[in-house]
């Protein structure tokens, strides 16, 4: 039990002091670059989208709208 209690008292203590980290919501990150490194003989593949079921586009489309919105994409 006692173990228990101090690593629950650690990870609040991790969890407090990383509060932004744990928040709810999703965040930006900018300002970070990235590069990726490809195999020399490397060459682009063209995939055709794949098709959305009709019943399914109004679902999707606010999906997307709210993401807009939302500045995520």
């Amino acid at each position: 039990m006692i173990e228990k209690d101090i690593v629950k008292e650690r990870l609040n203590t991790i969890m407090k002091n990383n509060a932004n980290v744990f928040d709810e919501g999703i965040r930006k990150v900018n300002d970070i670059k990235t590069m990726f490194t490809l195999k020399e003989d490397a060459s682009l593949r063209f995939l055709k989208a794949r098709t959305v079921p009709y019943s399914m586009k109004p679902k999707i489309e606010r999906e997307l709208d709210g993401l807009e919105r939302q500045g995520i994409i």
